[in-house]
C-alpha cells in the first residue's frame, strides 16, 4: 500500500500539459496586430515587435509578446520559456484595459505555476480571476479551459468536492459546445478523481475514452497522459504486465515530444521500480540514470529559472 501511495503523493501529475491549450482557444488576433492563431516565425514577430516598441504601441506589443509565448510553447528545447512573453503580454493588455486578453494571459500563467507546490495558490488565484471573468462576459468557450485546470488543482490536492462541482459545470458547458478536446480533458481529469481516490475501474473507464479521443484528435499528449494513469491504476491492482505496456507506450510518445519532460520523469522513475522488482539491474539502472538526468535538464532550464526569478 505504501508503494501505491507514492502515486497519490505526486505533484508532477499536475497536467501541466493540459495548460498547451489555453494558448490555443482564444480568436482575437486582429489586423494590423499579428494573429494568434495564425503561424509566425521569431523572425517576423521580432521585427513587429520592434515597430510596436517604436510607435509605443503598447497592445500591439501586447499581441506580439503571446504570439512569441505560443511560439515558445510549440518548441522542443528546455531552454525556451514562454512564462517572460506571457507576463509581459499580460502587462500589456493590462494597461491598455483589454480585459479579455488579459485575463486569458493569466489564466495561462497561472497553469504554469500548477505543480510547483509554493506557487499553488498563485496559480489558483490567477486561474479564478480569469473564470469569473469569462462566465461573467459569458465567454463559455475560453471558461471552460480554465475549470478544467482548477478541477486539476483541487484533484492533486484531493479536495474531490469542489472538483467534482467543477467538472460538471465543464461537462454541461460542453454539452453545448461539443469540443472533443474539451471532452478528453474532462475524461482525464476524472480518470485522475478516480484512480486517487482508488476506484480504479472507474478511472480506467475514463482513461479508455481519454485515450481515444486523445487519438483520434491527433492530441499526443493526452494519450501519453491517458497511458500513465493507466499505468497507476494497474500498478494498484497488481496487474504488472498491462502497467509494463502502458508505460512503453507512454514512453514512446514522451520521448518524441520534448514539451512532455515532466511526465518523462514520471514515466522513466515508473520503469526504473518496474526493472528492479524484475531484478533487471542493468535497466533499472539505465532508467536511474535517464531521470537524474532529465531532473538536472529541468532544474536548470530557463523555464525553470523564470519560475524561481
Amino acid at each position: 500500500m505504501a508503494e501505491n501511495n507514492s502515486y497519490f503523493k505526486s505533484t508532477t501529475l499536475t497536467l501541466l500539459f493540459l495548460s498547451f491549450l489555453l494558448l490555443h482557444q482564444a480568436s482575437w488576433g486582429q489586423d494590423p496586430y499579428p494573429d494568434i492563431n495564425a503561424s509566425h516565425t521569431k523572425i517576423e514577430l521580432d521585427s513587429l515587435l520592434g515597430v510596436f516598441q517604436k510607435k509605443k504601441d503598447t497592445l500591439g506589443m501586447g499581441y506580439t509578446y503571446y504570439c512569441l509565448a505560443r511560439l515558445d510553447e510549440k518548441a522542443t528545447n528546455l531552454n525556451n520559456s514562454l512564462i517572460t512573453n506571457l507576463r509581459k503580454s499580460m502587462e500589456c493588455f493590462q494597461v491598455t484595459r483589454h480585459e479579455f486578453n488579459f485575463y486569458n494571459a493569466r489564466g495561462a500563467i497561472g497553469t504554469y505555476f500548477m505543480e510547483r507546490p509554493f506557487m499553488k495558490e498563485l496559480a489558483k488565484d490567477y486561474i479564478e480571476s480569469a473564470i469569473y471573468y469569462f462566465r461573467a462576459s459569458k465567454h463559455p468557450e475560453t471558461e471552460i479551459g480554465h475549470l478544467i485546470n482548477l478541477a486539476n488543482i483541487y484533484i492533486h490536492e484531493n479536495n474531490f468536492g469542489p472538483a467534482k462541482e467543477i467538472l460538471d459545470r465543464v461537462e454541461l458547458l460542453n454539452q453545448t459546445l461539443k469540443d472533443k478536446a474539451i471532452e478528453g480533458r474532462w475524461h482525464s481529469s476524472y480518470s485522475d478523481y478516480y484512480s486517487r481516490q482508488q476506484h480504479f475501474e472507474e478511472a480506467l473507464k475514463h482513461c479508455e475514452k481519454s485515450y481515444d479521443i486523445g487519438k483520434s484528435e491527433q492530441m499526443d499528449w493526452l494519450e501519453a497522459v491517458s497511458l500513465y494513469i493507466k499505468s497507476t491504476c494497474y500498478e494498484a491492482l497488481n496487474n504488472k504486465e498491462a502497467r509494463f505496456e502502458a508505460l512503453m507506450a507512454a514512453s514512446k510518445i514522451v520521448e518524441n515530444n520534448g514539451n512532455l519532460y515532466q511526465l518523462r520523469k514520471e514515466i522513466y522513475n515508473a520503469l526504473r521500480d518496474h526493472y528492479i522488482k524484475q531484478k533487471n539491474y542493468p535497466m533499472a539502472y539505465e532508467f536511474a540514470n535517464k531521470t537524474q538526468k532529465l531532473i538536472s535538464d529541468i532544474y536548470f532550464s530557463k523555464i525553470e529559472g523564470d519560475m524561481r526569478s
